[in-house]
């Protein structure tokens, strides 16, 4: 099982839920991670999504597409980050990494400061 963060600009849906919010979790196969990511929608892994250092505070204000008007440039400055990982991630899977490599390098991640 892959617990992974949603990090998209557009609600996404899988299945009967709505992703619509930067940080909601989602427990997906390894398989179905990898659709999903290759599929376009913007996921990272657990330990990713937390190197990128988003605060609760930030996910509760900001996270929520309805509420995201004026973001902060901290805010703002994450969602980059985590875009560029998903973008790095997404560029390993369709090079032809297995999930389980790609996931096996996350170990022991590093908050981003």
């Amino acid at each position: 099982m892959v617990v992974c963060n949603y990090i998209g600009g557009e609600a996404s849906e899988l299945g009967h839920i709505e992703f619509d919010a930067v940080g909601q979790t989602a427990n997906l196969s390894e398989r179905g991670f990898r659709e999903v990511i290759l599929g376009g929608a913007a996921f990272l892994p657990k330990p990713l999504f937390k190197r990128v250092g988003f605060t609760e505070k930030e996910l509760d204000e900001q996270g929520p597409l309805g509420l995201r008007h004026l973001p902060s440039e901290s805010f703002c400055n994450k969602l980059i980050i985590a875009q560029q990982f998903y973008r790095e991630l997404r560029a390993e899977l369709e090079s032809g990494v297995p999930v389980e490599e790609v996931l096996a390098a996350l170990e022991g991640s590093e908050v981003v400061p």
